[in-house]
């Protein structure tokens, strides 16, 4: 392709089809705790700690994959999501019986902080998928990755 057949303005708005391929694949886990579904299963599967009623993960799923088509912001997301949530019930602090423990605690569902944690955690992790399957395509060309984090205090 010649470099002025490229037309980067319109290839920035493209939807990202390596991320929303990845997502979409992601088959509903229910879990109470993210321990539950655990390292190799995240890849695979697409959960929400203590979001146990699978109508509303398989929504909360959805909305993620729409989100990602169109490009939400985490402001926009967290209106969308505020509203589920909220029809569905799953908002605030509640007390739960752990199932594993039988155990009664206070749990934080679908709290503003909440609602930006699982946008954040899924978006994230799709465009990392993305963008790794998009590095493969040229391995032989540049067979080796360098791993730089921002030390900014928040890295694991």
């Amino acid at each position: 392709m010649a470099k002025s057949d490229i037309n980067l303005q319109s290839a920035f708005y493209m939807e990202p089809e390596e991320i929303v391929k990845y997502f979409e694949s992601k088959k509903c886990k229910i879990s109470f705790d993210w321990h539950e579904v655990y390292e190799d299963a995240h890849a695979k599967a697409f959960t929400v700690a203590k979001m146990t009623n699978a109508d509303l993960l398989k929504d909360t799923h959805d909305m993620l994959t729409k989100a990602i088509k169109e490009g939400w912001s985490s402001s926009h997301f967290k209106r969308e999501a505020g509203e589920l949530f909220a029809k569905k019930g799953w908002t605030g602090h509640k007390e739960v019986v752990n199932p594993k423990t039988n155990e009664t605690q206070t749990v934080e569902l679908g709290t503003p902080r909440r609602i930006k944690q699982i946008f954040n955690c899924n978006m994230r992790s799709a465009y990392a998928v993305g963008r790794y399957k998009q590095q493969l395509e040229d391995v032989d060309f540049a067979p080796y990755f360098q791993y730089q984090c921002i030390l900014d205090g928040k890295t694991r």
